[in-house]
């Protein structure tokens, strides 16, 4: 949870940017019996640099996760802010997959087609 926080105070100036105005979907793998508890996936969408956006994603859940996230236009590039690990995209239909670790963030920087 430490390095959660410190992770999370390195964002305090992207925090307190206004929301980008992009409509984006979030969605998880659901393969869980019905009484368990739902993901808890958390997202913010900020304005980053002159075209970019930066996407925060946060699981508050005690497993890891899989989602899919959605734009409405197509994606021109893509990269997590604190690794080089690949993502899975489909840039043209604007789709990206990814999986976030239990209590895990994950941040990406992604700049959208105009």
């Amino acid at each position: 949870m430490t390095q959660l926080n410190r992770r999370i105070a390195r964002l305090v100036p992207a925090l307190l940017q206004p929301d980008a105005p992009d409509r984006y979907t979030v969605a998880t793998r659901i393969e869980r019996h019905a009484r368990e508890t739902p993901p808890r996936l958390r997202s913010l969408l900020k304005p980053a640099g002159d075209d970019g956006l930066l996407l925060i994603l946060l699981n508050e859940g005690a497993q890891a996760e899989e989602f899919r996230i959605g734009f409405a236009r197509a994606i021109r590039s893509l990269n997590r802010v604190d690794d080089a690990a690949p993502v899975t995209a489909d840039p043209e239909r604007g789709l990206f997959r990814d999986s976030i670790p239990a209590r895990g963030l994950r941040l990406y920087r992604i700049t959208l087609a105009r």
